[in-house]
């Protein structure tokens, strides 16, 4: 728990976090998050604006994609729901003993990187902040920077500016 923030009740304060419980965390700290919705894979009712991204939610499945618990560019309900039959029978497959907490479906929103933030309570050192490439890339090629915590804006921008995944969306070759 961090001092000033409310934890949010249903998350646990130890282990690792799904997704959708670290969105939750960082809601709490006023981090901005993707729109989105935990469903159960046979009730998938959402208020959600398609297109979507479905993934596996389970404390047991770090690598998503090598399970098969992700798709994307979901375009509709009937689509929505083939790639949940699809999601479910590749994790069933790959993972059969995982844990799952649901579905998570977020906004597909069209982008250029995809990072990673990462927390971790390190034995030896305390508190770290890792920040990286993210999506299929993160263990590809590693490209992190990591800090001891709490990191101040200061240092956010060092950690940035040291991805060099982010030179993509700083302005790269005359990019905006």
């Amino acid at each position: 728990p961090v001092a000033g923030v409310t934890w949010p009740s249903e998350v646990p304060t130890s282990g690792c976090l799904t997704e959708y419980q670290a969105s939750q965390v960082f809601s709490a700290l006023g981090v901005a998050v993707a729109p989105s919705a935990l469903v159960s894979p046979d009730q998938l009712d959402h208020a959600l604006r398609y297109p979507l991204v479905a993934k596996v939610s389970s404390p047991d499945i770090a690598h998503k994609t090598e399970a098969g618990g992700v798709k994307v560019g979901i375009a509709d309900r009937p689509a929505l729901e083939q790639a949940v039959v699809e999601i479910m029978q590749s994790v069933q497959k790959h993972q059969p003993s995982a844990r799952i907490d649901g579905i998570l479906l977020q906004t597909m929103a069209p982008c250029l990187i995809e990072l990673i933030v990462g927390f971790r309570r390190d034995p030896l050192v305390g508190p770290t902040i890792l920040l990286g490439a993210g999506g299929i890339t993160a263990e590809l090629r590693p490209d992190i920077s990591l800090r001891l915590a709490p990191v101040d804006e200061a240092q956010a921008w060092e950690m940035i500016e040291e991805v060099k995944t982010t030179a993509l969306v700083r302005g790269w070759r005359g990019l905006p």
